[in-house]
């Protein structure tokens, strides 16, 4: 089976389960399949479960003797699809590009880019001390080099 196929046959089995995606497949020579998925909820076992007994059925029933392994992304995985990055709207970003690396609340998410806010301390232009500032920032897909979503352990 060639990825061509398998990513036919992926489709057919996400098609009752349209809000799961696929992330990752891989096939090796010995027909070991292994399957990323994520979902624009939260992906938890169960839908891992279900995903690769459907793979499994379907491969069943093209004679295709094979080795499956669904999983989800871990949460230390960077983020690598738009998709991703609209679920994950509200929560805290660690991004980096080629120039900087920024840790700044998700805000919103277009075709093209995410916009990121976050609170900076910063000198008064008169006087003394510092105030907090509202900060914004723009970046475009093309420019993100790893994005991955940071967990708070400590909530409140």
């Amino acid at each position: 089976m060639d990825l061509n196929e398998f990513k036919d046959l992926m489709n057919k089995v996400l098609i009752d389960h349209n809000d799961l995606f696929i992330l990752e497949q891989n096939i090796s020579a010995e027909n070991d399949i292994k399957v990323v998925i994520d979902g624009d909820r939260p992906v938890n076992i169960e839908d891992c479960r279900k995903v690769n007994k459907a793979l499994e059925k379907k491969l069943e029933e093209i004679q295709v003797n094979a080795s499956v392994q669904v999983t989800s992304p871990g949460v230390d995985e960077p983020l690598k699809l738009k998709r991703q990055f609209r679920k994950n709207i509200g929560r805290k970003l660690e991004v980096m590009t080629k120039d900087f690396k920024l840790k700044a609340n998700l805000e919103a998410v277009d075709e093209h880019s995410i916009v990121l806010t976050w609170k900076a301390r910063e000198k008064k232009e008169k006087g003394k001390g510092k105030i907090t500032k509202e900060k914004r920032q723009t970046i475009a897909f093309e420019d993100i080099e790893k994005a991955v979503v940071m967990i708070n352990f400590n909530k409140k």
